[in-house]
């Protein structure tokens, strides 16, 4: 096909379009009056092919024809959605917004954002490019995060760092030490850390906090620092251990 046969065969299909959705404004504007719809608005005229245009007072602008007065289209016609499909095919399945930005350089299609959004929801690349990661279904949660208890009674213990901060004129390396209330998880306390070995927690959160005497379980995600001094976490709470759990939790 060459392009003069391609240029006919896409006028025939727009002027269909045209007569079958603004039949009356046609007859209106053919007959030299304004129609009195929906068009009105935006002053249609007739192009050489019989084509119904965007009017304005963009004459003497130096944008392309085409551009100043674009061809007016409905919004619900089988042939529309499929050039919008095609412009949005063409700008590489583009958004919303830019997809009706290169169809607006020819076509002026009537509620053209909604259009626009309901071709590219429907288009399958773009539902596999913006789909949700799938959710597991998570497990139920422990018995220490929904039965009652006093606050800090069950806490979680983190690092986060490292911080330098300026002791004596020089810069010491430490960390922060993060105590959370599992009950509540609206409670937590923060504590300047000198070193992540775990015989030192003792100091760190006895120091830091009355609740000390509560506390009968600890949670910690065993970091290499504290492997070797699992035993000693019991040592870091003032009551006596009653119970050690080699898994992630200790209880106290």
């Amino acid at each position: 096909l060459t392009v003069e046969e391609l240029a006919k065969a896409e006028n025939f299909w727009l002027l269909t379009v045209q007569r079958e959705a603004f039949e009356k404004e046609l007859a209106a504007v053919q007959s030299g009056r304004n129609p009195e719809s929906k068009l009105a608005r935006f002053n249609p005229y007739l192009d050489e092919n019989g084509l119904l245009r965007v009017g304005g007072r963009l004459q003497n602008s130096d944008m392309d024809a085409e551009r100043k007065h674009p061809i007016l289209l409905p919004s619900t016609h089988l042939v529309m959605m499929l050039l919008i499909k095609r412009v949005h095919e063409r700008s590489l399945h583009a958004g919303t917004e830019q997809t009706l930005t290169d169809l607006r350089q020819r076509f002026w299609v009537l509620k053209g954002r909604s259009s626009v959004k309901r071709i590219v929801r429907q288009c399958r690349i773009c539902k596999r490019q913006s789909a949700r990661p799938y959710e597991p279904i998570m497990n139920e949660l422990p018995i220490d995060r929904v039965a009652v208890a006093a606050p800090f009674e069950r806490i979680g213990i983190d690092f986060a760092g490292p911080v330098f901060i300026k002791m004596r004129n020089n810069h010491v390396k430490t960390y922060i030490c993060l105590f959370t209330c599992v009950t509540t998880f609206r409670s937590f306390l923060l504590s300047l850390a000198e070193s992540l070995i775990t015989r030192k927690i003792k100091l760190y959160y006895t120091t830091n906090t009355q609740t000390a005497q509560n506390t009968r379980t600890l949670y910690s995600d065993f970091f290499v620092t504290a492997l070797p001094h699992h035993f000693r976490i019991r040592l870091a709470v003032v009551r006596p251990a009653n119970q050690v759990s080699l898994g992630f939790r200790v209880r106290l």
